[in-house]
C-alpha cells in the first residue's frame, strides 16, 4: 500500500484500517454475498473502531469513503448501514452477527455461489434487528433463527429477582437448551443482565457435555422499556453444539 509523505488527516491509518477490513474480515462469506452487504459491513465495522480507537478520524472517514457510496445511489448499503447501527446498539452485531456470518463463511466456501446465501444474509439482518428493538418483557418475538446455513437460538436469562427466589434457578434454562430447542440449533446466544454472569456461567457449565464456551462478554446495550430507551448492562455467552456436524439438510450440505 502506498502511503503519503504529508498525513494531516491521518489518511495512512484510515486507509490501512479500510484495507485490512476489507479484505481480512470475513473474506470466506463475503466470496458469497451480495457486494452491497459486503460494502455495508466493511464501512459500519470501520466506523466503530475509528468511533472506538481514534475518534478525531470518524468524520475524515464519514466524509471520504462512507458518504461517497451513499450519495451514489447505493440505497441497499445505506439501508443496512442503518441497520447494522441499530443491531449494535442492541448489542448484537460483533458478537451475533459477526459471529454468524464467520459460521456461514465456514460452510459455504469452496461451493458455487447461490442467491440464497444472500437471502439468508437478509433475513439474518432483518430477525436481529427485531430483536435489536424488543421490548423488555415482550414474548412475541421469536428467538430462534434456524435456516439452511445459520441455526441458533438467543436464550434471555431472567431477571435477577425472580432467579434468586428459585430452588435450583438455572435448571429451567438448563432443560429447555436441552429439551426444547429444535434439534438442528447449533449455537446458542445467552444474553442476561450482568449481575447474572454467575447464573449464566452456571448454565454453560451444566451444558457443558453438549456444548462448548466459544465466548463470554460483558457489554452494554440499549434496551427498550415500553417507549422508553435505557442503557443496560449485560453478559453474553456464546454456546457451540459439540455435534452440529451432525445436522444436515436434505441437500446434504451442513
Amino acid at each position: 500500500m502506498r502511503v503519503k509523505r504529508d498525513d494531516p488527516h491521518h489518511e495512512n491509518f484510515v486507509k490501512a484500517v479500510y484495507l485490512f477490513v476489507s479484505t481480512a474480515l470475513l473474506y470466506r462469506a463475503k466470496r458469497y454475498i451480495s457486494p452491497p452487504q459486503g460494502r455495508a459491513i466493511d464501512l459500519f465495522v470501520t466506523t466503530e473502531i475509528f468511533r472506538e480507537q481514534r475518534p478525531e478520524v470518524v468524520d475524515h472517514f464519514l466524509e471520504e469513503y462512507l458518504h461517497p457510496q451513499i450519495d451514489d445511489g447505493s440505497a441497499r448499503v445505506t439501508a443496512l448501514f442503518e441497520q447494522f447501527d441499530i443491531i449494535s446498539k442492541g448489542g448484537l452485531f460483533f458478537p451475533v452477527f459477526l459471529q454468524e456470518m464467520d459460521y456461514l463463511g465456514h460452510k459455504v466456501f469452496g461451493r458455487a455461489k447461490n442467491q440464497e446465501i444472500v437471502k439468508e444474509v437478509n433475513d439474518l439482518v432483518d430477525f436481529l434487528r427485531s430483536l435489536a428493538v424488543r421490548r423488555v418483557g415482550d414474548e412475541e418475538t421469536d428467538l430462534h433463527f434456524v435456516k439452511l446455513y445459520c441455526r441458533f437460538a438467543v436464550v434471555i436469562v431472567g431477571k435477577p429477582a425472580k432467579l434468586r427466589k428459585e430452588v435450583a434457578p438455572t435448571a429451567p434454562y438448563v432443560k429447555f437448551i436441552r429439551d426444547g430447542l429444535e434439534r438442528n440449533v447449533e449455537t446458542v446466544y445467552l444474553i442476561g443482565r450482568a449481575d447474572n454472569e454467575n447464573h449464566i456461567k452456571k448454565i454453560c457449565f451444566d451444558l457443558s457435555a453438549q456444548y462448548d464456551v466459544v465466548s463470554e462478554r460483558k457489554m452494554t446495550k440499549i434496551v427498550m422499556y415500553g417507549e422508553e430507551k435505557r442503557k443496560l448492562e449485560t453478559f453474553l455467552a456464546v454456546l457451540r453444539a459439540k455435534n452440529r456436524q451432525l445436522y444436515a439438510s436434505a441437500s446434504g450440505e451442513l
